[in-house]
C-alpha cells in the first residue's frame, strides 16, 4: 500500500530533487485548491504544486511556461497561455507522475 503524499504548509515533501540547470517547462493547470492560492500544473512527466504570488492568477486549463522542474527559494516568473501575461509563483513541490496521481496531492492549506 502506497502512502498518500500530503503537502502541508512548511512540511512539503518533494519527491524530486533540484537540478543543476534551469530549463523551460510547459504544463496546464489541472487543479485549484479552494482554501488558498495553491494550484497544480501537470507537465508531460510531473505534477508541480505552485502557490500564486503576484500578477495574473492562472485559471484551470491555463498553460504555464517557466522553470517548473525544481523547487526554488524565491518566487519565479512564469508566462501564461503563450501571451504577454505573467505571474510570479512559488514552486513548492515537484512530484513525478509515474509515482503519484493527481488525487493524492492534498490541499496544503487544509493542514493548518
Amino acid at each position: 500500500m502506497r502512502s498518500i503524499v500530503m503537502a502541508c504548509a512548511g512540511m512539503l515533501v518533494p519527491i524530486t530533487t533540484s537540478v543543476a540547470e534551469t530549463s523551460t517547462v510547459s504544463g496546464s493547470v489541472v487543479a485549484h485548491f479552494e482554501t488558498c492560492d495553491h494550484f497544480v500544473v501537470q507537465t508531460t512527466t510531473q505534477y508541480v504544486l505552485l502557490q500564486w504570488s503576484s500578477g495574473t492568477r492562472p485559471g484551470l486549463k491555463t498553460v504555464i511556461t517557466g522553470s517548473l522542474d525544481h523547487t526554488l527559494r524565491a518566487p519565479q516568473p512564469v508566462q501564461l497561455d503563450q501571451s504577454s501575461q505573467t505571474s510570479d509563483v512559488w514552486i513548492e513541490a515537484v512530484f513525478p507522475r509515474s509515482t503519484l496521481s493527481l488525487s493524492e496531492i492534498k490541499d496544503p492549506c487544509q493542514c493548518q
